[in-house]
């Protein structure tokens, strides 16, 4: 009985891991990013500067010189406005404002915190 449960369990993390897995950050020949599947098909266009692999049914990516996180179908589920995003931290993640790049360096900004949700949990408005 325990070995059946096991074996069930098992199967049902590797399905829901793999379903997250298909979608690999892909550069084309412009520079821009999309996502293509384990096949190379292109599932999501290539429209962002900078693409991350997707964690938990998100992705980190890039427009011109904001930030945001998208879903496997594309959608924003956290805005593209952020001029700095870091990576989560449990349901928070560090995200930047205003500021101005230098030599990759993002100078001036203000700071706060965001959820998984995208409500600004600690309003970016701190120096660090």
């Amino acid at each position: 009985m325990n070995y059946r449960f096991a074996a069930v369990a098992l199967f049902v993390c590797f399905c829901a891991s793999s379903a997250f897995a298909a979608l690999i950050p892909d550069r084309n020949e412009k520079g821009k990013y999309g996502y293509v599947d384990e096949s190379g098909a292109v599932v999501l266009k290539h429209d962002y500067n900078e693409a991350y692999p997707f964690t938990d049914g998100m992705a980190k990516v890039r427009k011109g010189n904001k930030w945001g996180f998208i879903n496997s179908q594309g959608k924003e589920i956290i805005e593209i406005k952020y001029s700095e995003i870091g990576d989560w931290h449990g349901d928070f993640c560090k995200v930047a404002v205003g500021g101005k790049i230098k030599d990759d360096v993002l100078t001036g900004a203000k700071y706060g915190f965001i959820d998984k949700s995208g409500a600004e949990t600690i309003k970016p408005e701190y120096d660090m």
